[in-house]
């Protein structure tokens, strides 16, 4: 019957260092390696393997990483803009909106900022629009637009427009405003929230801003009465103050 073979201690230390040379081989193959093999070699972060899943048009085999690259990094505007747009593809557009307004704001006007913009306004319309009715007249109140102790007879209607300095969009619209501001200016209180400012985050999100440009229409006592989302002309923006003036 054969015994099996001891190995004493100098041929396990020979073994040990050839085994570590063998793993510094290795190393080294990878870091002199082009940036593109090596990358490749080390680093295969879920969100890249989301988007290479992206590119060949597998969505569904992508959705899987792109969620966990969000859950490791939720305030990724590049993995919330891919998962965003996996989810437009798949024609979930609840979730689509949801982690593409999470791109912008983490994003603060970066390109993947911009795109998460420009993937927003190609969502349904009815899925864009900020809140409205009489409900958002507390919204008012809380953000500081109506004052409780000046009260609502004091008080103007609002034009609030919410922007960016990368949106062209809003560029285009800034004529209608100023002219909206000479025609109305007495009568009217005009706010500009700049979406890209942290301290804007509250207003952005109790009025449920989606894409840029978005004007919301307030009546005196804060209620939103109308909106208007991407580029208004000066007739859309004169039309929509009518609506919040009051009677008389």
């Amino acid at each position: 019957m054969n015994r099996p073979r001891m190995l004493n201690s100098k041929t396990v230390g020979l073994v040990a260092f050839g085994l570590i040379l063998s793993i510094g081989q290795v190393l080294i193959s990878v870091d002199a390696a082009p940036a593109g093999v090596k990358t490749a070699a080390v680093a295969q972060s879920p969100l890249a393997l989301g988007k290479a899943r992206m590119a060949k048009g597998q969505t569904k085999q992508a959705l899987p990483l792109l969620q966990a690259a969000v859950k490791a990094q939720p305030t990724s505007c590049e993995a919330q803009l891919c998962l965003g747009q996996a989810y437009v593809k798949l024609k979930d557009y609840a979730k689509a909106r949801a982690h593409l307004r999470s791109a912008i704001r983490y994003g603060r006007g970066s390109q993947n900022a911009q795109k998460a913009n420009a993937s927003l306004m190609s969502l349904p319309k009815g899925l864009l629009s900020p809140h409205c009715g009489p409900g958002t007249a507390l919204i008012a109140r809380t953000v500081g637009i109506v004052s409780l102790e000046r009260g609502v007879e004091a008080s103007k209607p609002t034009v609030i427009d919410f922007y960016a300095a990368w949106c062209q969009p809003c560029k285009l619209q800034k004529p209608a405003l100023d002219k909206a501001k000479a025609d109305y200016g007495d009568k009217v209180n005009f706010l500009m929230v700049n979406v890209d400012d942290p301290n804007s985050d509250e207003i952005v999100e109790k009025y449920g801003v989606s894409p840029i440009p978005t004007l919301v229409f307030l009546k005196p006592d804060g209620e939103v009465a109308t909106f208007t989302i991407g580029y208004s002309g000066d007739q859309a923006v004169a039309k929509a103050i009518e609506k919040i003036l009051p009677a008389g």
